[in-house]
């Protein structure tokens, strides 16, 4: 397979990194649930802008079903990738509180 594709005139490129990773338990240790996009820096700026526009030019969606629109979602579907990959590439996600219905 081709590292790189064109849709509507624009390269695409397919990147594969490997990451550091250790499993956490779920344990209700604290995780951060703010991820301050405002302190990147400037060659993190640009790789965020780059995977973002390559996610709404191939359309992405959220396991949700929710189309990649903004630089939270962009994060949430890296995240969902990373935790896809952990989980033997089987697409189980764990629920959190954000992802119950809300009652009226």
């Amino acid at each position: 397979m081709s590292d790189r594709t064109c849709i509507a005139d624009v390269e695409l490129r397919r990147l594969e990194i490997k990451l550091p990773f250790r499993p956490a338990a779920d344990d209700g240790s604290y995780v951060c649930r703010h991820l301050e996009v405002n302190r990147l820096s400037g060659p993190q700026r640009i790789a965020l802008r780059g995977v973002f526009d390559g996610l709404v030019l191939v359309r992405a969606r959220l396991a949700c079903g929710k189309p990649v629109v903004s630089n939270a979602d962009c994060g949430r579907w890296l995240f969902e990738q990373i935790a896809a990959a952990v989980d033997g590439g089987n697409g189980a996600q764990s629920k959190s509180n954000d992802d119950k219905p809300k009652s009226d």
